[in-house]
């Protein structure tokens, strides 16, 4: 199937997705516009046979502490992620989810956030509250959830491979949704993908408690929640990572519900302006 330019914007919702970048790492380069990084040593715990340090750094947008070591055998230096797989394999999640914080995060001295701290926050919603849990673990995986974000600080789960130190992002939004009971549905509406038509699928919908929409494919595909671009009837999700280009195009599909089945035809026919008949002569 052949994928066609949209003739509309990217969506206006702000969210941070599965695959954003986090803030930055101490380990890694600094931000555009960031500061200085302003180097200490750090004490709030201790590591056996390593000296800890903490970097933070400020930018236009949000700032970050993190924290990194070095070896006291042989002065190299240590990477959080390098740090973070070093830790106990017996450490608790609780302790574990502040050292991410710490480590991995760019958020030293922050704490994750608990059934409590969401309770009392203005920026969790209910429907966000039912969702968040203490840390835990789930074989080797340490899940908990935190505030991202300086301006408009978004709830999100973080599952943290220990393995690896890999960090993957999801909004809790998110997962409310996937629980939540749809208001309307079966749909089937046309999709955008990158900026390009990209045909139809078949989806229900949830709304918030903020009277924003999100919409659940029901086709089993992924990703599985799409939000309402901006000014159109057609749906996306955001921030996918996107390499290719759209030839032309002259509309959206043309999407509709048979029973079960969402199926999509050729986009509907633009009317042509008529010329007015000639008028006779008296």
């Amino acid at each position: 199937m052949s994928r066609r330019m949209a003739g509309v914007g990217v969506s206006g919702v702000l969210l941070v997705s599965i695959a954003s970048v986090g803030l930055a790492s101490c380990s890694g380069a600094q931000p555009e516009g960031a500061g200085t990084a302003a180097d200490e040593t750090f004490t709030g715990w201790t590591m056996s046979g390593v000296t800890l340090h903490r970097s933070c750094q400020e930018a236009d947008d949000r700032s970050s502490c993190g924290v990194w070591g070095t070896d006291d055998a042989t002065g190299s230096r240590l990477s959080g992620e390098e740090l973070f797989q070093r830790l106990p394999s017996d450490t608790s999640a609780a302790v574990l989810a502040s050292r991410a914080q710490d480590l991995l995060l760019g958020r030293s001295g922050q704490e994750p956030l608990d059934p409590e701290a969401a309770a009392t926050s203005s920026f969790v919603s209910e429907g966000e509250r039912s969702v968040i849990t203490a840390p835990r673990l789930e074989e080797n995986v340490l899940v908990f959830y935190a505030l991202e974000g300086e301006m408009h600080p978004t709830a999100m789960e973080l599952r943290v491979d220990r393995r690896t130190s890999s960090v993957t992002r999801t909004p809790v939004v998110e997962l409310w949704v996937e629980r939540a009971d749809a208001d309307e549905g079966p749909l089937c509406l046309p999709l955008v993908r990158c900026g390009c038509d990209d045909g139809c699928a078949r989806v229900d919908r949830v709304t918030l408690p903020n009277g924003n929409q999100r919409f659940r494919r029901l086709d089993g595909r992924t990703p599985r929640i799409l939000y309402r671009v901006e000014g159109s009837g057609s749906l996306e999700a955001l921030n996918e990572s996107c390499t290719e280009a759209c030839p032309p195009h002259a509309a959206a599909y043309t999407c509709t519900l048979d029973g079960e089945a969402c199926t999509e035809g050729p986009p509907a026919p633009t009317a042509t302006p008529t010329s007015a008949a000639p008028q006779e002569e008296e």
